[in-house]
């Protein structure tokens, strides 16, 4: 259960107060570490809605801008999370309760058809300029790459999958000589950065992770760890609103309308060889592209997919031809979609990939 706060310092209190857990009787590998997530979301939130077999509902606290979200399920223990709604589209849920429990609800929430939620999409340009900003002393970072390309008959090759978690001093040194591996070069898209920053009497180290999730792994300031929070937080919403901000959209003229905005194009270092292969895994509207598309030939070696993000129902359209994928956000449709794609294809595509419209 989790306290109901009334003040601003006591919900500074109250995460401190997660974050220390000396003595617990703990589960060997899953220490109750305090984590936090960032969600967006398109809708105004339910006190309470029922999710598959999970029972979500939101309870006021004495902070109008912080409430508590208990997450039911018809099996298995509850997961608590309080929840701050400081910016009303991104919000932060804050929990200590075991992962092995918050992850699988946080999942079921972005993936629900409820209040059109997502997770936070930070791309590896955009982990490794967080690591060196805002204070921030980079520690490492850490590697998952899958090939989720695979078909069902293709041989099984162990050199299409990758894990690295390397930290310290000389991390940056490391990650040199691996991508100067050209068949490794490609697969080195991060998952998460390790992050110092503060004191050492006063400090906290952190890691980051690619979908938004913090996880406050060592130190005593909830000052730091909110502070980062903040940052993240804003830098991700400036990055979807200059996203939004190139959405295509017509305007109204005295000689009729004109067309506004710009799109997005991928350029992909790696050979892409055969689009055929790719295009179904990511346009069949399941995790973690999480969009649909029919695919139309457009000529000169350029096909067309017109497509609905599963995120919030909006429509777009992408193109793709010889090294390159061209996406084109109309108005009102939610940025996120393209933070979503551009991370993921960085992950298990090309981490090398650069798109010059969204920067670092």
């Amino acid at each position: 259960m989790l306290a109901k706060i009334c003040t601003q310092k006591q919900f500074m209190d109250e995460l401190d107060r997660m974050n220390t857990h000396e003595g617990e009787d703990l589960e060997v590998g899953k220490p109750p570490d305090l984590k936090s997530y960032i969600l967006e979301t398109n809708k105004p939130l339910a006190k309470q809605y029922v999710i598959n077999d999970t029972c979500i509902s939101i309870e006021d606290t004495g902070l109008e801008h912080v409430k508590i979200l208990v997450a039911k399920r018809e099996t298995g223990p509850p997961a608590h999370y309080y929840l701050d709604r400081t910016d009303r589209r991104f919000l932060v849920l804050h929990t200590n309760d075991q992962v092995t429990i918050t992850d699988p609800i946080i999942k079921k929430i972005i993936t629900s058809d409820k209040h059109q939620f997502d997770s936070a999409w930070l791309h590896t340009d955009m982990l490794k300029l967080i690591a060196k900003s805002f204070g921030n002393r980079p520690l490492g970072y850490g590697v998952r790459y899958e090939d989720i390309f695979k078909t069902d008959d293709s041989p099984i090759d162990p050199r299409t999958d990758l894990k690295i978690d390397v930290s310290g001093a000389i991390s940056g040194k490391i990650l040199e000589l691996i991508q100067g591996h050209s068949d490794i070069k490609p697969m080195i898209g991060y998952e998460k950065v390790f992050i110092n920053r503060g004191t050492p009497h006063d400090g906290v180290l952190e890691t980051l992770e690619y979908s938004g999730r913090f996880r406050l792994v060592r130190g005593n300031s909830i000052d730091e760890h909110m502070s980062l929070i903040t940052h993240v937080t804003k830098m991700y919403r400036e990055t979807v609103e200059a996203v939004e901000n190139k959405r295509i959209r017509a305007r109204g003229t005295q000689a009729g309308f004109s067309i506004e905005g710009n799109s997005f194009t991928f350029e992909f270092e790696r050979d892409i060889e055969d689009w055929n292969r790719l295009l179904p895994k990511i346009f069949n509207s399941k995790e973690p592209f999480r969009i649909w598309g029919l695919r139309t030939d457009a000529g000169d070696g350029v096909q067309k997919i017109l497509c609905v993000d599963m995120h919030t129902g909006d429509q777009l359209d992408v193109e793709v031809g010889d090294g390159m994928m061209r996406v084109f956000l109309p108005y009102p449709a939610c940025g996120n979609v393209v933070l979503r794609l551009y991370t993921n294809l960085q992950r298990y595509l090309d981490a090398n990939m650069k798109c010059t419209q969204l920067g670092a």
